[in-house]
């Protein structure tokens, strides 16, 4: 549990730092929501679905999308 919080801290800053980096953006987003759902925090599937969401929507033609859309589809 405590490796994938420091994931999502990492993952949060690479969103936010490189926000104009499409594919690494994308990437980050896909991160928080996979490190979420391993987590038992009640909100983690809203966050997850949130972050999958703006993968699909905001970055659909990068390299994310793909796994995100299948991922999403679980919840």
């Amino acid at each position: 549990e405590g490796r994938d919080r420091a994931a999502m801290i990492w993952f949060a800053r690479v969103s936010t730092l490189e926000a104009q980096d499409r594919d690494r953006n994308a990437a980050a987003l896909l991160g928080l929501a996979q490190c979420a759902l391993r987590l038992s925090d009640s909100d983690s599937a809203t966050l997850a679905k949130t972050w999958l969401g703006e993968v699909v929507g905001s970055y659909g033609d990068t390299p994310a999308a793909g796994p995100a859309r299948e991922l999403s589809k679980t919840l």
